[in-house]
């Protein structure tokens, strides 16, 4: 038996410590993002924002935000296992990534 079909869909974060790569987390289920969406939607009002702003200031953001009429593009390079799209995927706000050019 494989650990797909133990395991089912997963996600998990890694990191390498310049000899080895570690698994340092990992989560069950499959994630909602997709191309270039962290969180599919249309929104009345996008609000343009930074990925630099850092983790502390998208989980205030999406806070505030009303994921009915409230989307947010989001600038610069995002993982989409990352805690920002782990935020941003439990608020269910509608975001897309767009990179810095």
């Amino acid at each position: 038996m494989s650990w797909r079909s133990m395991l089912g869909p997963v996600r998990f974060e890694w990191v390498h410590d310049g000899g080895k790569a570690w698994m340092v987390q990992l989560h069950a289920g499959k994630s909602a993002s997709r191309e270039d969406w962290i969180v599919e939607g249309k929104s009345e009002t996008w609000h343009e924002v930074e990925a630099a702003i850092g983790l502390d200031a998208i989980r205030s953001l999406v806070a505030v935000l009303d994921p009915a009429r409230d989307g947010i593009l989001l600038k610069g390079k995002v993982g989409f296992t990352s805690h920002i799209a782990d935020v941003i995927r439990k608020r269910g706000v509608p975001t897309r990534v767009i990179p810095l050019v």
